[in-house]
């Protein structure tokens, strides 16, 4: 089982929410802004993770193989 990381750069987040509307186990929006609430997460949760990054319109959320420390996204 891996463990992967979300890495999320809030400056560029520009609060479209999309990651929050996919998985709002892992993100919040908070003052207009996403915001991680667990950051380290299996390969039960990389699906709805990778999808949250993928619908991020300006790429600020990386997901992360914590093993071989390469971006999956």
């Amino acid at each position: 089982m891996a463990t992967y990381q979300i890495k999320l750069d809030q400056g560029s987040c520009i609060g479209a929410a999309s990651c929050v509307k996919v998985n709002p186990r892992a993100f919040v929006l908070n003052n207009g802004k996403a915001s991680v609430l667990t950051s380290e997460f299996g390969d039960a949760e990389l699906n709805k993770n990778v999808l949250a990054a993928r619908g991020c319109p300006v790429n600020a959320i990386k997901i992360i193989n914590k093993d071989t420390n390469k971006e999956i996204n």
